[in-house]
């Protein structure tokens, strides 16, 4: 019926070309994934979703810092997240820290720098 035809289920009989397209796609589809499961890391599959990222992470974080701070704009910067703005409203009211506001933060020199909060960013609510 026209409703088959419309959801690709129903193939009718003069359409040779859509029944090999889809008995070729099924072909690669198997082949890929028995591919996939004999070069998988077969230690990462029991594993939770924290240790994946974990695992991720320390082999990535290098990189991932390099990318962070590779511009020239960016530098050694850091920047207060939208939602960590109370963050900032609390060091700014409690502390008073505003001669600390007009001083640029500076890059400590470290293999890997941890950069100084960024106290210029105004979250949008406040703009």
């Amino acid at each position: 019926d026209i409703g088959d035809i419309i959801r690709g289920r129903d193939l009718y009989s003069g359409n040779s070309k859509e029944k090999n397209r889809r008995k070729n796609k099924k072909i690669i589809r198997l082949k890929f994934t028995r591919l996939f499961r004999e070069k998988m890391n077969l230690n990462l599959v029991h594993l939770t979703l924290d240790q994946v990222r974990e695992y991720w992470w320390e082999l990535n974080k290098e990189t991932v810092w390099k990318a962070m701070t590779c511009s020239d704009r960016l530098g050694g910067y850091s920047y207060i997240q939208t939602n960590m703005w109370w963050l900032l409203l609390k060091s700014i009211c409690s502390l008073s820290l505003l001669p600390v506001l007009r001083r640029q933060p500076r890059l400590r020199q470290a293999k890997y720098p941890i950069p100084q909060p960024y106290f210029d960013y105004v979250p949008p609510i406040f703009e």
